[in-house]
């Protein structure tokens, strides 16, 4: 988390509810683009959480589609960067360092 810094969206901590960590979710506007992106750079992402609960076929039928805009736009933005437990420090840098210059301002 401290070495992504403030380039990515991260799922807020909070002391009554911990993560577990099964997963790092990011949030991002571009997300298939950035996931592109990492790909090519020898990073692997994931997609959880598409299409988001109220769109799931037991809860669709009647909906107009907008009653969960968060929803929405978390299904729509979100990335999971690796997490696994034999991942290394120095891979968990690797991931960081990509991330960090694929996501740097153009000069």
């Amino acid at each position: 988390r401290e070495a992504l810094g403030d380039t990515l969206r991260m799922v807020e901590e909070r002391p009554e509810s911990p993560s577990i960590f099964h997963v790092f979710p990011i949030r991002i506007d571009d997300r298939d683009g950035l996931a592109a992106r990492l790909g090519a750079a020898g990073v692997a992402t994931g997609v959880h959480y598409h299409p988001e609960v109220p769109a799931q076929p037991p809860y669709a039928a009647g909906r107009s589609g907008d009653e969960f805009p968060e929803s929405a736009a978390w299904a729509r933005e979100q990335l999971s960067l690796p997490m696994f437990e034999s991942l290394t420090p120095a891979e968990v840098a690797r991931v960081c360092e990509v991330c960090a210059d694929l996501l740097a301002p153009v000069r």
